[in-house]
C-alpha cells in the first residue's frame, strides 16, 4: 500500500512540474526574439578557428570554402592530421597550424586560441558549413552583456535514416535552448558554430583546466563547448542564439555511432550537471536556467525509480491483482462512477489528461521548427526517442567512462 501510495503523489508533484515545462518551454521558444546590438560590427575582428581531426577531405573543404566568403581571418589546428588539410586551407586563404601528436579536440581549440589576436573568436567544426553572412549575422548580435552568440543546427538530410532522428533531436534541443535564451542563460552554446568575445574566454581555454577537465577524479574531453558556455556564464555574462544562422552538419552514419553519440553527450551532460551542482553554480544563472537543468536531468532518474516501483508491486503483490486494480479504475473512470474513486486517484489522472495537453502543445511549437519533410521527420523521430532513452539510461549508469575526441 506504502509504495502504491509513494507512486500516485510522486506522480501527481512530478506530472505538476512537467505541466510547467512543456508549457512554459513552448510559450518562451515561440516568442524568443533577440535584436541586432552591434550592426556595425566587423567581420574582420573576427578569427574562425577550426579544428580538424581525419576528417572527410570533400566535407572539410565544403566548411572551409563557406568559412573563407565570410571575410574574416580564420585558423585550422590540425590534430596529427596534415594533408590534404594543410593544402586546402592554404588555397582559401586561411592559416594552418599543426600539432604533431594528438592531443583531442579541447587542445586543439587551446592551440587554435593561442593563435587569435582579434576582438571576438568563432568556433565552426570541420564538417559542418555555414551560411554566407553568419560571421556578420552573429557578430550584430553582440551588445552589453552579451559574451556569446550560438546558431540554429540542422542536420543534412540524406537516405539514412539516422540523418531524420538527428535532425528530430536537434529541433527537439532548439525548443528548450530558444526558451533558455530568453533569460540569457542557454545550457550550451554548440560547438558546431558559436562565436565569443575573445577576452572572456582566452586566458581559461588556455589553462590546464579546461585541457584537462575532470571531476571528482574522472578526466573528460567531452563537451568543451559546454564547458566554455558554462565559463562565460559564471563571468556573469548572458548568452544568445541566433537563429537567423542556419548551420549545416552532419549526422552519425549508423545506428552503432547514433547510439554511442547519445551515450556521450548523456555522459557529458550528467557531468556537467554534477559539476554545477556541487559548486551552487546555478544561483548565478537564473531561476529558470535551474528549473530546466533539475527537470532535465532528473527525468530519467524519476523514470526509473517509478519504474523500478511498478515492477516491485507486480512481483509482491501479483501482477493479477494489479491488473485487476487497473481495470476497475478504468471501469469506474468510464461510467463515471467518481463516488468510488478516491480523490487522490483522481487528481493523478486530471493531471496526466492536462499533461498530455502540454505535450501536445509542445509538440505544435516542435513542428514549427521542423521546415523539411515534417512527416518523416517526425516518424523517425519517434525512434530516436526510444534510443534516446536507452542511451540516457546506459550514459547515466556508466557516467565514468570517457571518451576524448569525439563530441558530436
Amino acid at each position: 500500500m506504502f509504495i502504491g501510495l509513494y507512486i500516485i503523489l510522486f506522480s501527481i508533484f512530478f506530472g505538476l512540474v512537467s505541466l510547467i515545462y512543456y508549457i512554459s518551454n513552448a510559450r518562451r521558444s515561440i516568442n524568443y526574439r533577440i535584436r541586432g546590438n552591434n550592426p556595425e560590427g566587423d567581420v574582420r575582428d573576427v578569427t574562425i578557428v577550426v579544428p580538424v581531426y581525419n576528417e572527410n577531405p570533400k566535407l572539410f573543404e565544403r566548411c572551409i570554402y563557406s568559412i573563407s566568403r565570410q571575410g574574416s581571418p580564420f585558423i585550422v589546428v590540425g590534430d596529427s592530421s596534415l594533408e590534404p588539410y594543410r593544402s586546402i586551407t592554404r588555397n582559401h586563404g586561411g592559416r594552418f597550424v599543426y600539432s604533431k601528436m594528438r592531443g583531442g579536440k579541447r587542445h586543439a581549440l587551446s592551440l587554435g586560441m593561442e593563435n587569435v589576436a582579434t576582438k571576438y573568436v568563432m568556433f565552426v567544426d570541420s564538417d559542418t558549413t555555414i551560411p554566407k553572412h553568419a560571421v556578420k549575422s552573429m557578430l550584430s548580435k553582440f551588445g552589453p552583456g552579451i559574451g556569446g552568440v550560438g546558431t540554429s543546427i540542422s542536420i543534412r538530410l540524406n537516405s539514412n535514416w539516422i540523418s531524420y532522428a538527428s535532425e528530430f533531436f536537434e529541433k527537439l534541443k532548439e525548443i528548450t535552448f530558444r526558451a533558455m535564451a530568453k533569460s540569457g542563460a542557454v545550457m550550451v552554446l554548440d560547438g558546431r558554430c558559436c562565436m565569443y568575445q575573445t577576452n572572456l574566454i582566452s586566458s581559461f581555454m588556455k589553462s590546464d583546466e579546461y585541457r584537462n577537465y575532470s571531476l571528482l577524479g574522472i578526466k573528460s574531453g567531452l563537451s568543451d563547448d559546454r564547458h566554455i558556455t558554462s565559463h562565460m556564464l559564471n563571468l556573469g555574462y548572458k548568452a544568445a542564439i541566433d537563429y537567423n544562422v542556419i548551420v549545416k552538419t552532419e549526422s552519425q552514419k549508423n545506428l552503432k555511432m547514433f547510439v554511442k553519440q547519445m551515450v556521450r553527450w548523456t555522459r557529458a551532460g550528467y557531468m556537467y550537471f554534477l559539476d554545477e551542482f556541487l559548486h551552487m553554480r546555478y544561483i548565478k544563472k537564473g531561476p529558470f536556467y535551474t528549473f530546466e537543468m533539475l527537470y532535465m536531468y532528473a527525468l530519467p532518474v524519476v523514470t526509473i525509480l517509478l519504474f523500478a516501483s511498478r515492477i516491485y508491486l507486480y512481483m509482491f503483490h501479483g501482477i493479477n491483482t494489479e491488473i485487476s486494480r487497473d481495470l476497475l479504475l478504468a471501469y469506474n473512470i468510464i461510467t463515471l462512477n467518481f463516488a468510488r474513486i478516491h480523490p487522490l486517484i483522481i487528481l493523478y489522472y486530471t493531471i496526466q489528461v492536462l499533461d498530455f495537453v502540454a505535450i501536445a502543445i509542445f509538440g505544435i511549437a516542435l513542428s514549427t521548427r521542423v521546415k523539411r519533410k515534417r512527416k518523416k521527420t517526425f516518424a523517425y523521430g519517434g525512434i530516436a526517442m526510444l534510443i534516446i532513452l536507452f542511451a540516457t539510461f546506459y550514459g547515466l549508469l556508466t557516467i565514468w567512462k570517457q571518451n576524448s575526441w569525439l563530441t558530436r
